[in-house]
């Protein structure tokens, strides 16, 4: 590591002022408004000027160009905090210190230190300034679970708030599926832990490859999942679920198992999201539907719709009718 001494300032506001974007900008208006030919990250700040994230350039591309013409539209619109990796927000509080967007007027001693011929960090006598570049790889790490390659429970309870806070301001439906593997321990006590990790693996594959691009599955727990549907509604619940339940069935069985993994699973959904919902009641209420699930045998899927009460249903599977399946089912 090569260390410089110089003088940090800020010559550069102006330019640097067009890699900044509000919180709330659509991924439309951001590619219109920035310089792609510049800088390879965008900085996201709050209503008040404090950090909020970093975006790399190539990511915003990758998702307002995308090959599909339906995704491509919905990514637009979408504002471009939905696709913080990382939230740098400190829970909705910052002092005036957080204000760090705004140009420091003064020149200041600093010590920049080089490895490899890149620029990893800049020091000052009260700071230290670290490269957005070398910290990206290590934060997504941070942001996913190192088993299956999704989200963690703490980056999909942040990205959930933010979409609720989207679906009440655009008043959009929103829908949350929970998935909990059946019968868990038995995989593991037939095929081991190796068996089950797979298992695991194979699972989150089925999910993530079920929901949209602008959809989030995560991890949620030990053999739990959960996703996060966009713009969809009661009526269109069976959708993914049935989307996830085919891909789940065309997994393979690992040879030690003599039995097919399967999943029971919980959904809420609301049609129009208003101050009344949150997160936490969305969960309660998918965790409701999950348990009937579990009650009424596994393998099968029940939900629940705001404003047509609180009795979980089940979601037929496709060419089943949901009258015959409640007249043999019982509903908890």
């Amino acid at each position: 590591m090569q260390t410089f001494s110089s003088r940090l300032t800020s010559g550069d506001e102006v330019r640097g002022a067009r890699s900044i974007v509000r919180s709330g900008t659509s991924l439309e208006e951001v590619v219109a408004q920035i310089d792609l030919d510049g800088p390879s990250f965008v900085l996201v700040v709050n209503s008040d000027g404090s950090p909020a994230g970093v975006i790399s350039t190539e990511e915003l591309l990758q998702r307002t160009y995308a090959s599909d013409d339906v995704e491509r539209l919905k990514w637009a619109g979408r504002p471009i905090e939905s696709i913080l990796p990382v939230s740098l927000s400190g829970g909705g509080h910052h002092d005036e210190s957080a204000r760090a967007v705004e140009a420091a007027p003064e020149a200041r001693d600093c010590t920049s230190f080089v490895y490899g011929g890149r620029l990893h960090a800049v020091a000052t006598d009260d700071d230290i300034l670290l490269s957005w570049k070398s910290l990206a790889p290590f934060l997504s790490r941070i942001a996913r679970d190192s088993l299956t390659g999704l989200v963690t429970r703490l980056t999909f309870l942040r990205s959930f708030e933010c979409e609720l806070a989207r679906a009440r301001r655009t008043r959009k439906p929103l829908t949350v599926i929970l998935a909990d593997v059946d019968d868990f321990k038995q995989i593991n006590d037939q095929g081991g832990h190796a068996v089950g990790d797979a298992v695991l693996n194979s699972i989150a594959a089925a999910i993530h490859g079920s929901v949209r691009s602008y959809d989030l599955a995560a991890r949620f727990a030990g053999d739990e999942f959960v996703a996060l549907c966009c713009e969809c509604g009661p009526e269109a619940v069976h959708i993914p679920v049935h989307r996830i339940q085919n891909a789940v069935r065309r997994m393979p069985v690992p040879r030690e198992l003599t039995l097919r993994p399967t999943l029971s699973i919980g959904v809420a959904s609301i049609e129009r999201v208003d101050a009344e919902s949150t997160v936490e009641s969305m969960l309660e209420q998918a965790d409701k539907a999950l348990y009937a699930a579990k009650r009424a045998g596994r393998n099968r899927a029940f939900s629940i719709a705001s404003g047509v009460g609180s009795r979980p249903r089940i979601v037929p599977e496709e060419g089943e009718s949901a009258c015959e399946i409640e007249r043999d089912t019982a509903i908890f």
